[in-house]
């Protein structure tokens, strides 16, 4: 049965079975912190500039307006489809509007602005009335270097939604990376599961923070990629955003040759009906995900050493 809270389809990165753990993730509750240090402004040697990536509006939209075929070469599968072409959203933002402008404000991240939009809607369909978009959740992302080195490099990756999303299931983060190597030989760079980690943030109901972190990730290829899954909670304690703490180190560092640039692809999505999140790394720089699933936050970034 299908919860409330309204389905756009996508996933985000992860799994992998090799070597590391192929098991649900556990998270470990940190203390709480304040809103103004949940995301890091800069880490390592350079900012984390976020980039708004994907807003929900726009996704609803693209679907309803698409054909069958169109809808297929989304990813979308027909049942996510056709609840997304029902009424079911705007029954979801109409039992939001009913809420108390305080919960609003505190548990869905609602600026007073939205709220005043939303208190507004009278249930029509989203693509007759525009100034939803606003209402909608939209999803910023950001990557930069934490360190660099010939044998040794550091990736971050950080996501962040503005509001809660219309469906809290799971969640998912993955980083595919490839190394150039000096003088044009071959080498490798591989995961080091030792030192990465995955921080996620909580928003609770009642406006605090929290902060878990994942130190399990999934690969089928530890020369390419890794990733996180998670479970995105519910009203009272839901992911607002996170951060993929990503370290490679150089395979061969005896006799080199040492790393030149790395080329690093994160990607975020989350999958909204109850199946169990697949990823693997089929390809240089490529993420194949399980499933039917639409991927958001694709970012990219080139280390030179």
């Amino acid at each position: 049965m299908r919860k409330r809270m309204f389905a756009v389809a996508t996933i985000f990165v992860m799994c992998m079975t090799i070597c590391i753990p192929a098991r649900a993730v556990e998270v470990q509750d940190n203390d709480q912190y304040s809103e103004t240090n949940a995301m890091p402004v800069q880490v390592g040697m350079m900012p984390v500039q976020m980039k708004d990536v994907m807003n929900e509006y726009d996704h609803i939209v693209a679907i309803r307006n698409a054909s069958e075929k169109e809808i297929s070469l989304m990813g979308v599968s027909s049942e996510d489809a056709e609840y997304i072409k029902s009424n079911a959203i705007e029954s979801e933002l109409m039992y939001r509007a009913s809420l108390p402008e305080e919960e609003l404000r505190n548990a869905y991240c609602y600026t007073d602005e939205d709220i005043r939009i939303l208190k507004a809607y009278d249930g029509s369909r989203l693509e007759d009335v525009p100034e939803m978009r606003t209402v909608m959740a939209t999803l910023s992302a950001g990557i930069g270097e934490l360190v660099k080195s010939g044998t040794r490099v550091g990736v971050i990756y950080t996501w962040t939604w503005d509001s809660m999303p219309n469906v809290l299931y799971k969640g998912c983060a993955a980083l595919a990376w490839d190394g150039t190597y000096r003088n044009g030989l071959t080498n490798n760079m591989s995961f080091d599961a030792s030192k990465s980690f995955c921080n996620l943030h909580y928003r609770h109901g009642d406006a605090t923070q929290s902060m878990g972190t994942i130190k399990s990730f999934e690969s089928n290829n530890l020369y390419r990629g890794a990733g996180v899954t998670f479970s995105m909670g519910t009203t009272a304690k839901w992911v607002k955003g996170g951060a993929l703490y990503m370290y490679m180190n150089l395979v061969n560092q005896t006799d080199g040759p040492l790393l030149y640039q790395l080329s690093a692809h994160a990607e975020y999505a989350y999958y909204s009906i109850s199946i169990s999140p697949g990823i693997s790394f089929p390809d240089v720089l490529s993420i194949s995900f399980s499933g039917y699933h639409t991927v958001y936050g694709s970012r990219n970034l080139l280390v030179t050493i």
